[in-house]
C-alpha cells in the first residue's frame, strides 16, 4: 500500500481552519442541498483560502518568468490542470467536508465504506506513506497520524507541497523514484 500525502486526522495542526470550516458548515450543507454538488469554484476559493498569498506569490514568480521557457511552460501546464476540476458530487462533498473535516470521522473511528469501519489498523501489507512536509492541504500531523496507525509503516517526508510532490520539477527524483524502487523491493 502507498499512500501519498493521504489524510487522517483532520483536526492536526488545522485549529483556525477547522474553525472556519465549521462556521462555514450550514452554508455549505445548504448549498450541496440546493446543487446537489458543490460547485468547482468554491472548491477553489476554500483552496485558495488555505493560504491566501500562494496564488499572488506563485504569479509573482510566473511574472519573473522569461517567455517561452521550459519552468513557465511546466508552471501554465501545471494551472491548466489545477483549475480544470470538477465539482464534487453531494454525498462525496458531505463525506469529505462534513465527515472527515468537520466532524473528524477518520481519527475517532467513525469513518465507514459500505457500512464497515475503516480501520488502519488491520492493514497487514507493506506500507509506505509519503508525506510533504510544505501540505498546506494535507498538513504533515494529518497524514503522520496515518503513518503512526498502520503497524509497521515506513514513512518518507518530502520537501514539498501536496501538488509538488507529484507534478514538480523535482517529482521524479523526489518522490517517483525512491516510490518505484520501494515497490520492486516490497513487490519482491
Amino acid at each position: 500500500v502507498a499512500l501519498l500525502a493521504t489524510p487522517w486526522d483532520f483536526h492536526a495542526g488545522q485549529g483556525a481552519h477547522i474553525r472556519l470550516l465549521q462556521a462555514m458548515a450550514p452554508g455549505l450543507k445548504a448549498a450541496i442541498n440546493q446543487w446537489g454538488e458543490l460547485p468547482v469554484e468554491v472548491l477553489q476559493a476554500m483552496f485558495t483560502s488555505l493560504d491566501p498569498y500562494m496564488t499572488t506569490n506563485k504569479f509573482r514568480r510566473f511574472a519573473g518568468m522569461k517567455a517561452g521557457t521550459e519552468a513557465a511552460g511546466n508552471l501554465i501546464a501545471l494551472e491548466d490542470w489545477i483549475n480544470d476540476g470538477v465539482p464534487l458530487v453531494g454525498p462525496v462533498a458531505r463525506e469529505c467536508l462534513i465527515g472527515w473535516y468537520v466532524d473528524n470521522a477518520p481519527a475517532k473511528g467513525a469513518w465507514r465504506v459500505d457500512g464497515e469501519p475503516v480501520r488502519p489498523e488491520a492493514i497487514t501489507a507493506p506500507t509506505l506513506v509519503v508525506i510533504p512536509k510544505d501540505d498546506h492541504i494535507v498538513p504533515p500531523g494529518s497524514a503522520t497520524a496515518l503513518a503512526d496507525a498502520i503497524p509497521g509503516a515506513e514513512r518518507k517526508m518530502l520537501a514539498a507541497g501536496h501538488i509538488g510532490m507529484v507534478a514538480g520539477g523535482r517529482a521524479k527524483s523526489m518522490l517517483y523514484k525512491p516510490l518505484g524502487l520501494w515497490l520492486c523491493k516490497t513487490l519482491t
